[in-house]
């Protein structure tokens, strides 16, 4: 609830149910921002780079069909504000903050006519710069 408050939409994985999919493309074509993590899930640490990050077609098919560009967005240190071994996260550690930070990449428009599978292997090359780059941060 608190989440759709704040303009979330719900997804349901595996349930192969399209509805979130056609709400965001309504939204983007009404000139609405989406927020879309195509890796279906928040990386956190290491392990999700390796080898590569790997995505889901979702944001390309998105951006696509609705005709707008993608901005590629790497977040480094979330980790330690929402462990992944917790339901909530952890906003008790007032004394000694961690800290998360967030590079964004240029724009690019996804070629409609280009195969879905390497746009999204594109795109996840993309942000894995960026999460590169927060890292350095």
């Amino acid at each position: 609830p608190v989440a759709r408050a704040f303009g979330a939409i719900r997804v349901d994985r595996g349930s192969g149910d399209d509805t979130p999919l056609v709400e965001a493309g309504r939204l983007l074509r009404g000139g609405e921002l989406v927020a879309v993590f195509p890796q279906g899930t928040i990386p956190r640490g290491e392990a999700f780079l390796a080898p590569q990050l790997e995505g889901r077609h979702g944001a390309v098919r998105l951006a696509s069909s609705a005709e707008v560009p993608l901005t590629p967005v790497g977040i480094w240190g979330s980790e330690l504000v929402w462990p992944r071994s917790s339901n909530v996260p952890y906003v008790m550690n007032l004394a000694n903050p961690p800290t998360v930070t967030i590079s964004i990449g240029p724009s690019f428009q996804p070629d409609p006519s280009e195969d879905i599978g390497p746009a999204t292997v594109a795109l996840m090359a993309k942000i894995s710069e960026q999460v590169e780059r927060a890292k350095r941060l």
